[in-house]
């Protein structure tokens, strides 16, 4: 379906079946051709605004002015890019208010009200040396009363009206306007206050998803379904007694993946590493000890805290044969309050009794880990003289079970998680990764040695053989990293000592084996 730029509107009553349109804000969306419905890309759905269900909903929203979006800068006569000219759009839509009323035949007049236009052609009028002065004695009655818009502009166009009598048109006109802006503000406040009291479950999935995947690429699936999860925590107590694990092989981003969520989100983030995870009482790190942390990392802000994001990493490492493990199952055990959620006291007096409590309950909880173990027993399933490779598709998802026999999970622990995979990482996946993510190695090398007044060029040769070489060594998206650094070190070294000298500098497979190996371009 086409994509189009509506403008959203709200209505305000006045009485005897007569409203008050005006603008809120433009919205990309696309309009069912069925039902006339605008969509939004949160799959919000609104009337038009001449139409019967938008002046009877209960709902006072609408949309109107629509235009398609590859047709906006024609429409406008400009040439912007695609913020500026839906920011310009909206401008110029809501210096008009329309005044809509329905008749008892039941149809649906309307009139627009361009207050800057008014304003315009009484100062002209006001202005004007043709003015008739011989009406300037007359008293016209009308002009005690609400005068149709149209029939006002018609009238003053024609000199209609002598000098005084604009002057009072001018100022009823002012004062209506005045009267309109006041109301139209103070909804504007009950709505900016309804905004703030709901901003904590207001999240716009579309909108983190694209920023998130600007970071993460190849983990499509995963981040939405994790984004997803997050929403529905939010919105449902209950599900707020559940956890999140996050598996995947090493170096595919589930680290990358919260600190971006927790930014996009606006929540702080604890990454906990849960190697140094004891039961209390033994040398280590406690539950309370970790949660002291959070709370010192939100500025000692309770409410902040309490609606944070806590990783729990490497959780993986913690499963062992005995429940009584003081680092392994018995952390699983001691976790499983903190994750339905429960109080804690984490700072005491001299004297033990509690200063600060910190409650578990709306914490965004995820735990992660690669779980090697329990991804490599799926693809043991086939029999015969020749096994057949599992594919993607082939190879069945993970079960709770799965973890429980053989990464040593507790059956109480799985119980309380809901397991999202991220992707394992290909040689076309690292490619892209290299070519697409805005933080990729590569593009940060190019940055730096732009700052140098020279070009950083990877030839394709290059950029394939480095997939293939963390493929293989199956480091992931992290092991890239090291891959890049260690290959264009010398060249930097180079580059760098000769300032000024050098316009471009082109890597190829060679330089992958001997960061020595490079090609220069003087300038």
């Amino acid at each position: 379906m086409s994509k189009y730029i509506a403008m959203i509107m709200n209505r305000h009553y006045m009485g005897d079946n007569k409203f008050i349109f005006n603008v809120s804000h433009a919205e990309i969306g696309e309009i069912d051709e069925t039902t006339g419905k605008f969509i939004d890309r949160n799959e919000n759905s609104y009337d038009p605004m001449l139409s019967e269900n938008s002046i009877t909903s209960a709902v006072p929203v609408s949309y109107c002015s629509e235009a398609l979006l590859s047709e906006l800068n024609e429409i406008l006569e400009e040439d912007l890019p695609t913020r500026e000219a839906i920011a310009y759009y909206e401008y110029l839509c809501k210096g008009t208010i329309y005044y809509v009323s329905q008749l008892e035949n039941g149809q649906i007049s309307c009139n627009v009200i361009n207050m800057d236009e008014i304003d315009n052609q009484v100062e002209n009028a006001l202005r004007s040396e043709n003015m008739n002065v011989a009406q300037a004695q007359e008293k016209d009655e009308t002009t005690d009363k609400l005068i149709d818009i149209n029939t006002l502009l018609s009238n003053i166009s024609k000199g209609k009206y002598s000098k005084s009598e604009l002057e009072s048109i001018k100022s009823r006109v002012e004062d209506t306007y005045s009267a309109i802006e006041e109301v139209l503000n103070r909804i504007e406040q009950q709505v900016d206050n309804t905004k703030k009291e709901t901003s904590k479950n207001s999240i716009d999935i579309n909108d983190v998803f694209d920023k998130v995947t600007k970071t993460l690429i190849a983990q499509d699936e995963p981040v939405r379904r994790l984004i997803v999860e997050i929403v529905r925590k939010e919105m449902t107590p209950e599900k707020k007694e559940d956890a999140i694990l996050l598996t995947g092989d090493t170096g595919v981003g589930k680290t990358k993946l919260l600190k971006l969520l927790a930014k996009y989100l606006n929540k702080p983030l604890l990454i906990v590493d849960s190697t140094q995870l004891t039961i209390p009482g033994y040398k280590g790190r406690s539950l309370e000890d970790i949660l002291w942390d959070l709370y010192v990392k939100c500025g000692e802000n309770k409410e902040k805290a309490e609606s944070a994001i806590i990783y729990f990493d490497e959780i993986d490492k913690k499963g062992s044969p005995g429940k009584s493990d003081v680092s392994g199952q018995g952390v699983l055990n001691t976790l499983l309050p903190l994750i339905t959620g429960t109080e804690y006291i984490i700072k005491s007096d001299i004297n033990g009794n509690p200063l600060v409590k910190l409650d578990t309950t709306n914490m965004i909880k995820v735990l992660g880990g690669a779980y090697t173990d329990v991804y490599k027993s799926l693809n043991k399933k086939s029999i015969g003289i020749r096994p057949e490779i599992p594919t993607k598709e082939k190879t069945r998802k993970a079960t709770p079970e799965d973890f429980v026999n053989n990464a040593m999970m507790t059956d109480e622990f799985m119980g309380r998680t809901l397991i999202i995979r991220m992707n394992s990482l290909d040689c076309d996946s690292l490619k892209r990764i290299m070519l697409e993510s805005d933080e990729s190695a590569i593009k940060i090398q190019q940055e730096l040695f732009e700052r140098l007044g020279t070009k950083l060029t990877f030839t394709d040769g290059y950029i394939n053989k480095a997939a293939l070489d963390a493929e293989k060594n199956k480091t992931g998206a992290r092991g890239l990293n090291s891959v890049i650094d260690d290959s264009t070190w010398h060249a930097f070294d180079d580059v760098y000592s000769s300032y000024g000298t050098y316009s471009e500098v082109i890597l190829d497979e060679k330089s992958l084996e001997d960061p020595k190996q490079y090609k220069l371009i003087k300038k």
